[in-house]
């Protein structure tokens, strides 16, 4: 097994968006992900590829947002994708984890990393624009 969790995570880090049929050939690759199970290799290989590709639309939310979701432990993988590549998808992976049930402690965490997006340095004006946003939306919901 571990020669197929090597080999789909080669996959998913030489995945190229710049094709016609991408999208097709990304929700079968996430099917194979998803067959696979839970494999940190794997969380930390779909995190690199929306932060290798911040600005390609992979989905709203997309394929690889619902695989990275269907599983419960990339949240503290993408607090560390946020920080070194903060993109529209991962900016809005926080806000979904904001409309769930959380904690003041856990709430505030979160909120502090939609914060930390306005002064990253490699956050697009786009995705600052969103992590403000999503803020702006929490505050009116808690409030």
């Amino acid at each position: 097994m571990t020669s197929n969790i090597e080999e789909l995570v080669a996959q998913v880090a030489s995945f190229d968006p710049d094709t016609e049929d991408y999208m097709e050939r990304l929700y079968k690759l996430m099917d194979e992900v998803k067959a696979i199970g839970s494999e940190p290799a794997l969380i930390c290989a779909l995190f690199g590829l929306l932060e290798k590709y911040p600005d390609v639309d992979f989905g709203s939310p997309g394929p690889i947002v619902h695989t990275l979701e269907s599983r419960n432990e990339h949240r503290d993988e993408l607090r560390k994708s946020i920080s070194r590549q903060p993109t529209n998808l991962n900016v809005w992976m926080v806000n979904r984890i904001l409309n769930s049930q959380l904690s003041a402690e856990e709430r505030g965490a979160w909120e502090q990393v939609l914060r930390d997006v306005s002064t990253n340095p490699k956050a697009s004006d786009s995705v600052k624009d969103d992590a403000n946003q999503f803020l702006e939306f929490q505050a009116q919901r808690s409030g």
